[in-house]
């Protein structure tokens, strides 16, 4: 399922537990994510999902995990 891998990528990156994660936490409020982070995070989701050189447009509608999820759901047959 695509949240559980977001949720193992997440925990990893902000060292959280994946239980904290959910399709509501936002990136910035939640997470305090910052550019850098956000930069880790799209190369590990490219890398995860086998998605090429995502389009700064659709990187920057990430808010919330469920943006993520949504996203990855409408291009990545899982």
């Amino acid at each position: 399922m695509v949240l559980d891998v977001i949720k193992r990528l997440l925990a990893e990156q902000f060292t959280v537990e994946e239980d904290s994660i959910t399709l509501d936490t936002d990136f910035e409020a939640d997470l305090s994510a910052d550019s850098l982070d956000a930069v880790e995070f799209v190369m590990a989701l490219e890398e995860e999902f086998d998605l090429e050189n995502l389009a700064d447009e659709d990187v920057e509608r990430f808010k919330t995990v469920r943006d993520v999820v949504d996203f990855i759901n409408e291009r990545v047959d899982r």
